[in-house]
């Protein structure tokens, strides 16, 4: 997990929100200790119910949203 920030919503609200994940966060370390980007896939998700959740989560209201992107050296 990167990091969190719990929003609250009423019923049948929207919000536009905005996050941001740095090269460090999805970077390998190498021998010597450095940071490493490969060149790959990397599955982002954002919502209530994370994949491998297993505590009690109303499904009507934890909706994820999943996003393959691939990473470029």
């Amino acid at each position: 997990m990167v990091g969190f920030e719990r929003i609250h919503l009423k019923v049948g609200e929207a919000k536009k929100v905005a996050f941001s994940i740095s090269p460090k966060s999805y970077a390998l370390i190498s021998e010597d200790g450095e940071f490493l980007v490969e060149p790959g896939s990397l599955e982002i998700s954002v919502g209530g119910k994370q994949p491998g959740f297993k505590g009690v989560a109303d499904p009507a209201t934890s909706g994820v949203i999943t996003k393959i992107i691939s990473l470029i050296n």
